[in-house]
């Protein structure tokens, strides 16, 4: 991580670096805006200004861009997860692209995952989500639904198995929103196949609020 770190403070003095795109571009100071904005089109959450922040169009920082990022890191985790923005490295040399985009691919993660793993006679697996929010649900056997929730009503997700058999069933992703309509947020509909289960369910549905 250290190494990471210090290629990312490294591009404030290149001229000119590789973006994402792969095109050869000069590396441009950005602003406060142009972090929030690129943490929003990559991982579709809003990260929340800094309340005494008076123009979003203001420099950015090393700092406030790895403060950002501990912030993103914790939306989606459910939980603290990096403390970035008070290392050595959050410094207040500006802010550039590269080092941004960097910073957006490489250091904000998604942590928080549950794993059910199946019975060995299971031919299909059923799950509700009632929860606003972004998940992947891998179903153990090469299939993945990725969700992208904005609507706190409940549906049903179905996988069929080409073969019975013993699966393992990942949950990852972050809810942001719950319906007052609805008990749970997640259930699963078939659990006579659930053999065992791990990892954080709650760091996938927090509690938030009362619901909406």
């Amino acid at each position: 991580m250290k190494r990471i770190l210090t290629v990312l403070c490294g591009t404030l003095m290149c001229m000119v670096a590789m973006l994402c795109l792969g095109q050869a571009d000069a590396a441009e100071m950005v602003n406060v805006e142009y972090i929030h904005n690129a943490i929003k089109q990559k991982w579709d959450i809003t990260v929340p200004y800094n309340a005494a922040l008076e123009n979003p169009r203001v420099a950015a920082n090393m700092k406030y861009l790895l403060t950002a990022v501990d912030v993103a890191n914790e939306m989606l985790n459910g939980m603290t997860t990096t403390d970035y923005g008070n290392g050595a490295y959050a410094t207040l040399a500006a802010a550039d692209t590269v080092a941004t985009l960097a910073a957006v691919e490489t250091l904000i993660k998604q942590n928080a995952k549950f794993f059910i793993t199946t019975s060995s006679d299971t031919v299909s697996f059923n799950i509700n989500i009632s929860a606003v929010g972004n998940f992947l649900i891998d179903w153990g056997d090469g299939q993945q639904d990725i969700l992208k929730r904005t609507l706190a009503t409940k549906r049903k997700y179905t996988h069929t198995y080409s073969m019975p058999g013993t699966y393992t069933i990942l949950i990852t992703g972050r809810a942001t929103g719950y319906s007052k309509n609805f008990l749970s947020a997640i259930q699963f509909i078939n659990p006579q196949n659930i053999a065992s289960i791990s990892g954080n369910l709650g760091g996938v549905f927090p509690t938030i609020g009362s619901g909406i």
